[in-house]
């Protein structure tokens, strides 16, 4: 694909698993999640976290520019 040609705008783009975030990446993982329990029954635990996206090492994964809500991979 040539990023700077004209003809390419509009054009449909299926995004691999491999693209952290896209709906084939997050259905990878519910099929993963339904793997595990087929293996190993289900969980007896759910564990949650929370945290705060001021803290300083979820500034730091951040480029220039990014607020928390972009980066779902960080924060969800």
């Amino acid at each position: 694909m040539n990023d700077g040609n004209v003809d390419d705008i509009g054009r449909l783009v299926i995004l691999p698993s491999t693209y952290i975030g896209s709906s084939r990446h997050m259905h990878e993982y519910t099929q993963d999640a339904m793997t595990y329990v087929g293996k190993h029954g289900r969980p007896d635990l759910l564990i949650t976290f929370t945290c705060s996206s001021s803290w300083p090492k979820i500034k730091e994964d951040m480029i220039n520019g990014q607020t928390p809500m972009d980066r779902n991979d960080i924060i969800a």
